[in-house]
C-alpha cells in the first residue's frame, strides 16, 4: 500500500481525473470552467497536465490555485443563523483535477482500511444496502405489538464541526481502523449493546441484530420503551461529544415511536 501511495503521478491520472469534471459545473474566482479547458484542449492541454505534474509533486505553488469561492445556500425560507446555510465551495479546475487524481491515488487501499460493515464511499460498494436495512428494520418496529422489543428508532443529526474535530481524537480513531472516524461512536454502541444496556432489532427472528446505522452525520439508533435507555444513550452521546468536539443537532434530530406507545411513555423518552 506504501509503494502505491508513493509512486509518481503520471498524465494518464491527469486526464482521467479532468475527464471526470462535469463540463458545466460552475467557475471559480478565475471564471474558467472545465468546457473552456475542453474546448482549448489542443492548445492548452499539455501545459494543464505539466501544471498539474507540478503541483502533485510539490514543485509548484497549490496557494495561487487554491483560492475557493465559498457561496452559502440557505437551507430554509428566512434564515437567521449560520448554520441554517450549506456552504459551497467553488474551486478552480486546476485544484479539483489535483483533488480527484489524490482521491483515485487512495482508492485502490480504502477498502483495506475501511470496515467492510461501511458500504458506502468506497468503491463496489452502494449506499443502498444500508437503506433497505434500515426500511426493514423501521418495517419490523412498526409490527411489534407489546413486549420487550416496543420501543423507537432515534435519527441523529451531528452537526458538521469541521474546525471543531480534537485533532487527538482523529489520531487515535485512524491509528485503530485507518480512515473510519465513525468508528468511536459505532464502537460506544456496541459495547453498549453487547451488556445489554441498548436493544438490538432485527427484522426477522434469524437475521443479524443491529442497534445502530451510522450514516456520515446522520445516524439510526434502535432503543427499547424505557427512560433509562434514553437516558444511557444520551451519556453515550456526551461522551462522543466530549472526546471528538462533535456535538448532536437536537433540532434536526427525530424519534419514530412504535405506533403502540402511549403518549405519556413517548413525552417521558423525549425529554432525554
Amino acid at each position: 500500500m506504501n509503494a502505491s501511495l508513493l509512486r509518481p503521478f503520471t498524465a494518464d491520472e491527469v486526464v482521467f481525473a479532468f475527464r471526470d469534471i462535469g463540463p458545466d459545473k460552475a467557475p471559480s474566482i478565475d471564471g474558467f470552467p472545465s468546457s473552456f479547458f475542453r474546448l482549448h484542449w489542443n492548445t492548452i492541454g499539455s501545459d494543464f497536465i505539466q501544471l498539474c505534474l507540478d503541483l502533485l509533486h510539490g514543485s509548484a505553488d497549490l496557494a495561487t490555485f487554491n483560492r475557493t469561492v465559498l457561496l452559502l445556500i440557505p437551507k430554509v425560507a428566512s434564515p437567521d443563523s449560520m448554520r441554517q446555510f450549506r456552504p459551497i465551495s467553488l474551486c478552480t479546475i486546476i485544484y479539483k483535477t489535483v483533488s480527484k487524481v489524490l482521491v483515485n491515488h487512495f482508492k485502490s487501499i480504502l477498502p483495506l482500511c475501511i470496515s467492510p460493515n461501511q458500504w458506502a464511499f468506497v468503491s463496489g460498494r452502494s449506499i443502498t444496502g444500508n437503506i433497505l436495512i434500515a426500511h426493514e428494520l423501521i418495517h419490523s418496529l412498526s409490527s411489534i405489538g407489546t413486549g420487550p422489543y416496543q420501543g423507537a428508532v432515534v435519527k441523529l443529526d451531528i452537526e458538521k464541526a469541521f474546525d471543531k474535530v480534537e485533532w487527538s481524537f482523529l489520531h487515535d480513531v485512524m491509528l485503530r481502523l485507518g480512515f473510519d472516524v465513525s468508528w468511536a461512536l459505532s464502537a460506544l454502541l456496541t459495547a453498549e449493546q453487547s451488556s445489554g444496556g441498548l436493544v438490538s432489532l432485527g427484522a426477522s427472528r434469524i437475521g443479524p441484530r443491529i442497534n445502530h446505522l451510522l450514516f456520515a452525520n446522520d445516524s439510526l439508533i434502535f432503543i427499547r420503551n424505557s427512560a433509562s435507555e434514553a437516558q444511557r444513550l444520551k451519556h453515550i452521546l456526551h461522551i462522543y461529544g466530549q472526546a471528538s468536539g462533535q456535538k448532536v443537532n437536537y433540532d434536526k434530530s427525530t424519534i419514530f415511536f412504535c405506533p403502540k406507545i402511549s403518549q405519556q411513555d413517548r413525552d417521558t423518552i423525549s425529554v432525554f
